[in-house]
């Protein structure tokens, strides 16, 4: 889906195979902007040698503390990260401030809910303790952080959540 003349955030920079980035690369052209914040210094730097773009930079912050003009983006987007946040309470508080009046948040996984957390709870510390909320959970967090849940998507190989800012 092209992002077209919109601005768009994404938080979790990584150039691994779970990364955003070329979802996000394949779009960039028709945006008018993309920034990815993340908290490696190594991705970002990795990522910013792979890809040169005008309308493409980077920023490193962790997805609850973007260092963001506020209500700048259409788009905030949070691909295979939102479970590893310490505070995903601060996190969507954060995607809120920055996004533009009724901006999109799209949380996504390659992999269903259940896959995830067993990965994760196989792993050890401290990882063992970062899982994905099932569809209830996650629409209450998102209702008292200002967002309504448009999407919730569950399946075996995908978890996926479209949320519009209120």
């Amino acid at each position: 889906m092209p992002l077209l003349d919109l601005r768009a955030a994404s938080a979790g920079c990584g150039d691994g195979p779970r990364s955003a980035s070329p979802l996000l690369l394949a779009n960039v052209g028709l945006a008018r902007s993309v920034t990815t914040a993340g908290v490696s210094g190594k991705a970002l730097a990795e990522a910013r040698r792979k890809h040169h773009r005008p309308n493409l930079s980077f920023v490193k912050a962790p997805a609850k503390r973007l260092h963001l003009e506020g209500a700048r983006f259409d788009h905030v987007i949070l691909f295979f990260c939102f479970a590893h946040l310490s505070s995903k309470a601060m996190a969507l508080r954060e995607a809120r401030r920055v996004l533009t009046p009724h901006g999109m948040l799209l949380i996504a996984y390659d992999m269903g809910r259940r896959q995830m957390d067993s990965i994760q709870s196989d792993a050890g510390q401290p990882v063992d303790l970062h899982h994905l909320a099932p569809a209830e959970d996650f629409g209450n967090l998102a209702r008292s952080e200002g967002f309504e849940t448009l999407l919730f998507w569950d399946e075996e190989e995908h978890y996926a959540v479209l949320a519009r800012k209120l």
